[in-house]
């Protein structure tokens, strides 16, 4: 072969990667708004079409890791399907597909989701992979989720070195077992107002979401923040103002945990059914605690503090008031 001959050739390969490049580039902006997946120039999504391609690809294998995206508008999905984006199926042994990049919220609410699955892993996010992290998002109109476990507002599971930071649910969503789960050789298990499973850290959020059993009595991990927090996990700085009914491990903030707790606070009026009274987030009805109380028991709960003297509380469904800590949003690490 000539040296011209190879050149040539080598020149045909070189523009052809070129063409690749750039339609690989052109089709990843057109299935988004715009941008390229950087911290500083976020793929763009103004749309549920956009939405809708992330959890595909998603699903599909691609976790995005450390690729960045940003919501543009408030999204609808009256009278649409939503896909939760990341999921954990079984095809003869587990397989997780899960999120592993960055999703800023921008302040916007995606809202009127209906989620109705006979598997696991609910949630705007069915799975959040490590170093994934989702910012300023709000799950709001009225919204359901209903799933056989593994449920939360805004994931089911997070794993860890994850970040969940300034995301709300709204009052009119509802997060609860579906029935088929009734015919199960084993309890639902893990439903939460942000995450149904958490390893990893979760801050400064807010739900006011109803959270329940279904009417199905065997149900274990159900909290208002989160269901079931890992030994690496955190809760701190969240606001949980809902309502939060089980059968097994129930509580305002976490129904069961290994991990972290610190600086929550909840106000509910609505009595929790057949605890057992091993709740990490509090077991015994306390009634109402005001501003300044102390009440004492075997597991310290969330702690409260009023900018001097923390206040360490043990009960459920307590009414609270003026013991919330204003903080700035939590730096990463």
């Amino acid at each position: 072969m000539t040296n011209n001959t190879f050149a040539k050739k080598t020149l045909a390969i070189a523009a052809m990667l070129i063409i690749n490049l750039f339609a690989f580039s052109y089709l990843a902006v057109a299935q988004f708004g715009g941008g390229s997946g950087t911290e500083y120039d976020p793929y763009l999504i103004y749309n549920t079409d956009q939405l809708d391609q992330l959890a595909a690809d998603v699903n599909n294998g691609n976790t995005y890791n450390n690729v960045y995206f940003k919501l543009m508008d408030d999204l609808d999905y009256t009278n649409k399907t939503y896909t939760p984006i990341g999921c954990v199926y079984f095809d003869g042994t587990v397989v997780e597909r899960d999120f592993c990049g960055k999703f800023l919220g921008n302040n916007h609410s995606i809202n009127n989701v209906t989620i109705n699955s006979e598997n696991s892993h609910c949630g705007l996010f069915g799975f959040v992979g490590y170093g994934g992290e989702i910012y300023e998002l709000t799950l709001g109109g009225n919204s359901s989720i209903v799933s056989t476990g593994v449920a939360g507002g805004i994931a089911g599971e997070v794993y860890a070195n994850t970040y969940i930071m300034n995301c709300h649910v709204g009052e009119n969503v509802i997060i609860s077992v579906h029935p088929v789960a009734a015919g199960s050789a084993y309890a639902p298990m893990n439903l939460g107002g942000i995450a149904g499973l958490s390893s990893g850290r979760i801050a400064n959020c807010v739900s006011k979401a109803t959270i329940n059993n279904g009417g199905i009595v065997k149900t274990e991990n159900l909290g208002g923040i989160v269901g079931r927090l890992g030994s690496v996990g955190r809760v701190e700085d969240c606001r949980f103002l809902g309502t939060v009914e089980g059968t097994l491990h129930v509580g305002d903030v976490v129904g069961s945990s290994s991990g972290t707790i610190t600086y929550n606070y909840y106000h509910t009026s609505v009595r929790h059914g057949g605890v057992d009274g091993n709740d990490t987030d509090g077991a015994k009805w306390m009634g109402t605690v005001t501003f300044g109380e102390q009440v004492s028991g075997s597991v310290p709960s969330a702690t409260f503090w009023d900018g001097g003297t923390p206040y360490f509380v043990v009960g459920k469904a307590m009414v609270m008031s003026n013991m919330m800590r204003q903080r700035a949003m939590l730096p990463r690490a």
